[in-house]
């Protein structure tokens, strides 16, 4: 018989050759079992009460004397749904667990950081980084990206989601430059959600991904910060999720 079904329950190798022992040969007395699988009798005790344990076998006393039987290979079925129930429950407890795992991480991290980045150069790095990450990137857009950066540099910038599979959510200005065109939106992973022009006059974009939070001030000469901490980037989705809802249920954003 294939023993890789009994491998995967986690039997032990004296505990499947007791089981298929009985399947094969009926009830039978311990001793005669101890013998066929060459173990001490003691040791044959202990198999069979562990795979009593389990719902394998069952025990009973013919004459004064211990006789197990093995019970129908259906139960098996019964210890793989309990496996899996333990599974979930164990997954469940896990992600529960992990969330007050990482609060304490976050208190004592040492890898937070905060660089600065100068020129337009090293401000496509942080995009091409962002994309790079193959996290959903969350942003609020400014109003000088293409005055600064040029519209060529900006719609390769857009072209790195797809290239990467980044999926984008975008707060950006309604301005008449503003490209108004789903179709180019879906082609570059974006998720758009439109701000009233005189709501956001800033040059400055905001944008997270992962658990970094990148400030582009696109004035002459261009200034990227990124801040590595895992609140921070926490916090600002938050407040992204926050704004965006808001936005969206304002009865004239569909005049956006």
């Amino acid at each position: 018989m294939d023993d890789d079904i009994f491998r995967q329950l986690g039997l032990s190798r004296h505990q499947s050759g007791a089981y298929e022992y009985l399947l094969k040969n009926g009830p039978s007395a311990p001793p005669k079992i101890a013998n066929s699988l060459k173990l001490t009798r003691s040791n044959a005790y202990k198999v069979l009460d562990s795979l009593v344990e389990l719902g394998l076998i069952s025990r009973s006393e013919v004459d004064k004397k211990l006789v197990y039987k093995a019970e129908d290979p259906i139960a098996i079925g019964s210890l793989v749904a309990e496996e899996r129930n333990r599974v979930i429950a164990l997954e469940h407890n896990i992600k529960v667990g992990l969330k007050d795992l990482r609060k304490l991480y976050r208190r004592t991290a040492s890898d937070s950081s905060a660089l600065t980045y100068k020129g337009s150069t090293a401000i496509k790095g942080l995009y091409v980084h962002q994309a790079e990450m193959k996290q959903p990137i969350y942003f609020i857009q400014g109003l000088q990206d293409r005055l600064s950066m040029g519209y060529e540099a900006m719609n390769s910038i857009r072209f790195l989601a797809s290239k990467h599979g980044t999926q984008r959510y975008g707060i950006t200005p309604d301005i008449p430059e503003a490209p108004v065109n789903p179709e180019l939106d879906k082609k570059t992973n974006l998720h758009r959600t439109w701000l009233p022009e005189k709501s956001y006059r800033s040059p400055v974009e905001w944008n997270v991904c992962g658990d970094e939070l990148v400030i582009i001030n696109f004035e002459e000469p261009q200034t990227g910060i990124r801040i590595k901490d895992a609140a921070i980037a926490d916090s600002f989705k938050q407040l992204w999720s926050a704004f965006d809802e808001n936005l969206r249920a304002n009865p004239s954003y569909k005049k956006l």
